[in-house]
C-alpha cells in the first residue's frame, strides 16, 4: 500500500472519532506542506464518509441469536438501515443465508446478490469491528433448527496424521519386618490417527512377586459418521448400554453420539468423595469389575477423573489404607438416559464374538433403540440374541411434570443352558427421578430392580456353569438424597443401597454433610454396611475433616484435621499440611502425622507431585510401626508427526498441536505447565469434542526475535479423539525502530532492506523493519527526481536493551 494512502486512512479514522455519520471532510486536508512545497495525497476518503470501518471483505465470527455458527469471511457494503442512513452492512446472498439455516420469505427484497435483513420483521445485524464479530438478531419462524445443527458440522475437523502414545507407570515398594516386596505396573495406550480413523490399543503391564504379565486389553479403529450423528468401531471392543449390560466382543458397534448434538440437546459420573487416614488406595468396581484405582494423599478426596464403562450397575468403592484396613461403601449409579427430546433418537447396534471371561465364544448381536416420541412421552425397545440366548425388552419413559420423571422396562430372556435346561424368566427396572427446587431437594430412586429366579441376563448365562444360584441377585433397591441447607448451612446428603440375594442381603447407607465457616471447611461422613452372609455383622465407619486454607506469597497452602471412628472404637487422628507451589501451581506437596488410638500406633507420610512440560512424576514416603512404603511414577504422551516429535502431558479424548516455528520456549494460556521444544511444539490437551475451542498464546513468553500477528486461534471444533494442529504463523528477526539522521530528509515510503527483510520510511524519518542478525547494514533506496537515490547505516544491537522486544536505534544514514 502506498504511503499516502496510509497517512489517508490515518487521518480519516482521526477524524472519525470527532465526526458525525454526515459530516464531510475533504481529501485536500491531507495535503502535507514540504520545503515550501504542496504534497497533495489526493485520496479518495468517500467511503469513510457514512462508516468509521471501510468496505471490504473480512473474516468475522458469525452469531446468530448469540449462538456461534462459525467463522466466515463476509463483504461488507454500504446499505441502508431502518432509519435509512448509509451504514456498512453484511452482503448475505439468499443462498448464503439457507445455508446458515436462516428461512428466506418471497416478500424478502434482494438487492444485487444482498438480501435486505431490514426486510426480516424484528430482524437486524450489528458488526462489531473490534472483535470481528457479526451478530445476526433472527425470529425463530425464519430459522431452520436442521439446517442449523448441519451447519455446525461444516467445522469439525478431523486434525493430523500422527502417532500418539499415552503412558503411566508407578512402583510400589514396601519394607517391612516379615520381609520386602515390590510392585510395579504400566498402562501404555498407543493411537495412530489417519484422516477420520483412530486406531487405538490399551496395553498393560503387571509385575510383582508371584506375576509378571503383559495383558492387550482391546485393540480397535473407530471412527465419527457425521451424516448419522453416529460412531462405528470395530475390533476388540465393550459395546456400549443403552437397556442391556456392555459386553466386551471381537466385532462392530455402531451407536449414535450425543456429543455430536449441540450442547442444549445433550454423560454424567458422579464424584467419589471420602476421607483417607493415610496415604491410601482408592478402588472403584463396577459390575465385579475393576474400573478405577488411584493412590491419594491423607484427608478428604473427590474423584471425578474416571468414566463407568457401562451406563448401569451401581459403583462399589474401597479405600485401602497404609496399615491395610478397608472401608467400603456402595455410590447409586445408573444413568437416566431414557428421555429424549421430542423426535430425537439413541440407537446401539452390535455384532460379534464374545471375548469376555470363559470358554463360551458365541457371536452374540444387540440392537437398542431409544427415540422421543413426544415431548413427555419416550419409548424404548431392544433385542440381544445368540443361538443359545435371546433376550427383548420394551420399555418407557414420561416426563410427570411436577410430579418428577419415571422411567421404566421389562426385559424377557431365554435361555438354553450348557445342562440342556431351558429357563425363561423377567427382570423389571424402574427409575425414578425428581427436583424439589423450591426446598433444594434432588431425590433419586434408582429404581427398583426385581429378577425372576429364572431370568439370566447375557453374562449370567455366559458364566452359568461357575455360577451359584443362591447367589443369585433378586432384588436392588437405591435412594439418593441431595439436600442443600442454604447459603450458611451448606449441603446433607443421604445414600441407600440394598441388595437382596437368593440366600441373604447386603444393605449400604452413607449419610454426609459438608459446609464452610469463615474460611474452615468441614466434611462429615457417615458409612454402614449390613451383610447377611455376615452373621449379620453392622460394620460402620464415622469421619470428620476440618480444613484451613491460606495464603503466603501468592501460593496457596492447607492445613487439616481429620479423626474416624469404626464399630470397633479404634480411633484415628491425622494431622496433615500441604501447598501448591511455581509460577503456574505446577508443584504440589503434602505432610501427615496420624494415631491409632487402639494400638498406639503412628504413622505419617509425605509426598509430591510435578507437572512439566514433558510429562507429571509423583513420588510419597510413609511409615507404620513395622513397615515403611515408597510410592511413585510418572504420566505423560509422546507425539510423532510431520512437524516433529514433542513429549507432552497426558493426552485426553482430543488434543491440539501448538506448532511456533523457530519458537521454543512459548507457552500457551490453557496449558498452565508446558511450553513448545526445540521444534518448537507444545501438545495442549484437553479439547472438547465437536464444541468450540481457541488456544492463545502467552505473548510475554514469545521470543523478541519473533513477530506473530495473530495469537489467538479459534474456532477449534475436534471430532473424537483428534489431534489439532495450530499452527501460529510468525516472522523470526529483531525488531527495530529506528530514528534516521540525514541532513537531507528521506522521503516518506523510501525502501529499506536487511536481507530478506524490507520495510518503508515513514513520517519522521522513522523506519520500523526486521532483522534476523544482531548486527548488519540497511540499505535505503528512492527515486529523485526521476533518479534512484540512496543511503546505508550499520547497526549493533549487543549494547542496546530491547523495550516490550523492540530495539529502539538512532541511526546516520549516509
Amino acid at each position: 500500500m502506498k504511503i499516502k494512502t496510509i497517512a489517508g486512512f490515518i487521518l480519516a479514522f482521526g477524524a472519525s472519532g470527532l465526526a458525525g455519520a454526515d459530516e464531510y471532510f475533504p481529501p485536500s486536508l491531507l495535503d502535507i506542506k514540504a520545503n515550501g512545497k504542496v504534497i497533495h495525497f489526493n485520496e479518495d476518503i468517500s467511503a469513510l464518509e457514512h462508516s468509521d470501518v471501510p468496505p471490504g471483505s473480512y473474516l468475522v465470527n458469525i452469531y446468530i441469536n448469540n449462538r456461534k455458527i462459525g467463522q466466515e469471511t463476509i463483504a461488507f457494503t454500504l446499505q441502508e438501515n431502518k432509519q435509512k442512513q448509509l451504514t456498512l452492512r453484511p452482503c448475505l446472498s439468499k443462498e448464503v443465508m439457507e445455508d446458515y439455516g436462516i428461512l428466506v420469505p418471497q416478500t424478502v427484497v434482494e438487492n444485487d446478490s444482498c438480501i435486505d435483513i431490514n426486510s426480516f420483521e424484528y430482524a437486524s445485524d450489528n458488526f462489531d469491528f473490534n472483535k470481528k464479530n457479526l451478530h445476526l438478531s433472527i425470529p425463530l419462524q425464519y430459522i431452520s433448527e436442521e439446517k442449523h445443527n448441519d451447519l455446525r458440522k461444516k467445522y469439525w475437523s478431523d486434525g493430523i496424521s500422527a502417532f500418539l502414545l499415552n503412558y503411566n507407570v508407578s512402583g510400589f515398594n514396601n519394607f517391612g519386618s516379615e520381609g520386602n516386596f515390590n510392585t510395579y505396573y504400566a498402562n501404555l495406550q498407543p493411537q495412530l490417527n489417519f484422516g477420520a480413523w483412530r486406531l487405538k490399543s490399551y496395553i498393560t503391564y503387571y509385575h510383582s512377586k508371584d506375576n509378571n504379565k503383559w495383558d492387550t486389553v482391546n485393540t480397535y479403529i473407530s471412527r465419527a459418521i457425521k451424516t448419522l450423528n453416529s460412531e462405528i468401531a470395530l475390533g476388540e471392543i465393550y459395546t456400549q448400554s443403552l437397556i442391556f449390560d456392555a459386553t466386551k466382543i471381537i466385532g462392530v458397534n455402531l451407536y449414535s453420539s450425543t456429543q455430536m448434538l449441540p450442547q442444549n440437546y445433550t454423560r454424567y459420573a458422579p464424584a467419589i468423595s471420602g476421607i483417607a487416614n493415610s496415604e491410601a488406595i482408592v478402588t472403584i468396581k463396577q459390575n465385579d469389575v475393576i474400573i478405577y484405582s488411584k493412590s491419594v494423599p491423607a484427608g478428604p478426596f473427590s474423584i471425578t477423573d474416571y468414566s463407568p464403562p457401562s451406563s448401569s450397575g451401581n459403583l462399589y468403592v474401597t479405600v485401602t489404607e497404609t496399615d491395610g484396613t478397608e472401608k467400603s461403601f456402595y455410590i447409586p449409579y445408573t444413568m437416566n438416559n431414557v428421555l429424549l427430546r421430542k423426535g430425537m433418537m439413541k440407537y446401539n447396534l452390535s455384532s460379534g464374538q464374545y471375548n469376555g471371561q470363559g470358554n463360551a465364544k458365541p457371536i452374540v448381536t444387540t440392537l437398542e433403540m431409544i427415540y422421543g416420541l413426544t415431548d413427555r412421552l419416550t419409548i424404548l425397545s431392544g433385542v440381544q440374541m445368540t443361538d443359545k440366548y435371546q433376550s427383548v425388552s420394551v420399555g418407557n419413559g414420561i416426563n410427570m411434570g411436577a410430579f418428577g420423571a419415571f422411567s421404566g422396562n421389562i426385559i424377557y430372556s431365554n435361555a438354553k443352558l450348557d445342562d440342556d435346561k431351558t429357563s425363561h424368566g423377567n427382570a423389571i427396572k424402574l427409575v425414578y427421578t425428581k427436583d424439589l427446587v423450591e426446598s433444594g431437594t434432588n431425590l433419586s430412586v434408582v429404581g427398583y430392580k426385581h429378577f425372576d429366579s429364572d431370568f439370566y441376563s447375557f453374562n449370567d448365562f455366559i458364566n452359568y456353569n461357575k455360577y451359584d444360584s443362591a447367589n443369585k441377585l433378586k432384588n436392588e433397591f437405591t435412594v439418593s438424597v441431595i439436600q442443600n441447607l442454604g447459603t450458611d448451612f451448606g449441603q446433607a446428603s443421604l445414600a441407600m443401597t440394598k441388595y437382596q440375594y437368593r440366600n441373604g442381603s447386603v444393605s449400604s447407607y452413607i449419610a454426609g454433610y459438608i459446609n464452610s465457616f469463615n474460611r474452615v471447611n468441614t466434611n462429615f461422613n457417615f458409612n454402614y454396611i449390613k451383610d447377611s452372609n455376615k452373621n449379620n455383622k453392622n460394620d460402620y465407619v464415622f469421619s470428620m475433616n476440618l480444613s484451613i486454607p491460606f495464603n503466603i506469597n501468592d501460593n496457596n497452602y492447607w492445613m487439616s484435621y481429620g479423626s474416624s471412628i469404626n464399630r470397633e472404637s479404634e480411633t484415628v487422628n491425622t494431622v496433615q499440611v500441604g501447598g501448591v507451589n511455581g509460577e503456574t501451581s505446577q508443584m504440589s506437596w503434602n505432610a501427615y502425622q496420624g494415631y491409632n488410638s487402639i494400638n498406639s500406633l503412628y504413622s505419617g507420610g509425605l509426598g509430591g507431585s510435578y507437572r512439566s512440560s514433558y510429562g507429571n512424576v509423583n513420588a510419597s514416603y510413609s511409615y507404620t510401626k513395622d513397615s515403611s512404603y515408597t510410592n511413585y511414577g510418572a504420566a505423560g504422551s509422546l507425539i510423532i508427526s510431520e512437524y516433529g516429535v514433542v513429549a507432552g502431558a497426558p493426552l485426553q479424548q482430543s488434543n491440539v498441536l501448538v506448532r511456533v516455528d523457530n519458537g521454543e520456549g512459548v507457552k500457551v494460556k490453557n496449558n498452565l505447565s508446558g511450553e513448545t521444544n526445540s521444534f518448537g511444539l507444545l501438545v495442549s490437551p484437553g479439547l472438547s469434542d465437536y464444541r468450540d475451542n481457541s488456544i492463545e498464546l502467552n505473548s510475554a513468553t514469545i521470543p523478541e526475535n519473533i513477530e506473530i500477528e495473530n495469537k489467538i486461534i479459534s474456532n477449534i471444533v475436534p471430532t473424537k479423539g483428534a489431534l489439532i494442529l495450530a499452527n501460529f504463523e510468525n516472522k523470526v528477526g529483531y525488531k527495530l525502530y529506528i530514528n534516521l539522521n540525514k541532513k537531507n530528509e528521506i522521503p516518506n515510503g523510501a525502501t529499506a532492506r536487511i536481507g530478506e527483510y524490507i520495510g518503508h520510511v515513514s513520517l519522521n524519518n522513522s523506519l520500523y523493519i526486521q532483522s534476523s542478525d544482531k548486527t548488519g547494514t540497511i540499505n535505503i533506496n528512492w527515486m529523485k527526481d526521476d533518479n534512484m537515490s540512496s543511503c546505508k547505516t550499520n547497526f549493533n544491537l549487543d549494547d542496546t536493551t530491547p523495550i516490550n522486544g523492540i530495539y529502539i536505534l538512532n541511526l546516520s544514514c549516509e
